[in-house]
């Protein structure tokens, strides 16, 4: 049996289906729930896929046991921390992996290199993976796992998959580990694992502040910004203005309520901050607006400029070392 595809990449689907239990096994590994508090990215329809075809390829009853699995998908699987249960599922199930990393993620740029999108109207990078499992399994044995890459226009990348063969010599061979179990080379000093973690160097961390509304508290200028919330407290402005922005009730904010709150009293610490690296906006930083603002760290930064926060990017992972 080969089952071949390019499921849709959705992170929010809303796919209900009595195979979504399935999904359990990317939420787990050696026995322990991920920490993560965001896994969203889990329930994303292409891996929604690949695990409902793991299950018909060798789980089901009367399944054939082996066979292929070939997917065009979102290439984040095959590195982000967030996948290693992913990764560390799919080693445990097949024969041999191969990985086909085609890149052309649109968030990411790189001034000295030709990254161009593969699909026209997809922003993340793609990835050919292929998943092999023949008969009369190995045993507990890890499936082996070969990786290939390229970069270039879009017209090049078709070109290499189009002379691209399982056989040929440009696959290198690669050794997942734990703790991340990586579909993508890895190469860093032995004594690296023997550094201190994160979360031993800093015992207090926090994720970024997370406004859930920055079309309504992050603006370039603080008169743009002011002039917004003056509108926003300003009752002869119906709700629906702001809501067909994207900026409505959910079950712990309160759209008609907090405009109110705002007319009543200003908003408290409209100031600059880093809103991305090496971007510095105007938010207003009040907790009547914003969801998340993680005062437990950020309260040693809000009007006290001279002190200094370190940030990780994402994908970094809190228990590894540092």
């Amino acid at each position: 049996m080969v089952i071949v595809g390019n499921p849709p990449y959705d992170r929010t689907s809303h796919n209900a289906n009595p195979h979504y239990r399935l999904l359990e096994d990317f939420y787990a590994l050696d026995g322990a729930r991920l920490p993560e508090r965001n896994s969203g990215p889990l329930k994303d329809d292409y891996l929604r896929f690949i695990r409902w075809s793991v299950w018909k390829l060798l789980e089901q009853e009367g399944s054939p046991g082996h066979g292929v699995l070939a997917f065009v998908t979102n290439r984040a699987f095959i590195e982000r921390k967030l996948h290693r249960a992913v990764r560390h599922f799919l080693l445990r199930k097949f024969d041999e992996i191969r990985v086909f990393d085609l890149h052309g993620d649109q968030r990411e740029w790189f001034s000295d290199r030709t990254d161009e999108k593969v699909f026209k109207d997809v922003q993340a990078g793609i990835a050919l993976t292929i998943f092999i499992k023949r008969p009369n399994a190995r045993g507990d044995n890890l499936a082996s796992v070969q990786y290939r890459e390229t970069f270039g226009t879009r017209a090049e990348k078709l070109h290499a998959c189009h002379r691209a063969t399982l056989a040929d010599e440009s696959w290198q061979v690669l050794q997942p580990r734990p703790p991340l179990w990586l579909f993508v080379p890895y190469v860093v000093p032995a004594e690296y694992d023997l550094w201190p973690t994160m979360t031993q160097l800093f015992p207090k961390n926090v994720i970024g502040v997370q406004t859930h509304r920055d079309q309504l508290v992050v603006a370039f200028t603080e008169r743009e910004l002011r002039a917004r919330l003056e509108k926003f407290a300003d009752q002869s402005v119906p709700d629906s203005y702001w809501e067909a922005q994207q900026v409505r009730s959910n079950r712990d904010w309160k759209l008609r309520q907090t405009r109110r709150a705002i007319q009543e009293e200003s908003p408290r610490n409209v100031m600059r901050w880093t809103y991305r690296p090496f971007d510095r906006r105007w938010v207003a930083f009040d907790e009547r607006l914003i969801d998340y603002t993680r005062t437990e760290v950020y309260s040693h930064l809000v009007g006290h400029p001279d002190n200094l926060a370190i940030a990780f990017a994402y994908g970094s992972l809190p228990d590894g070392p540092c």
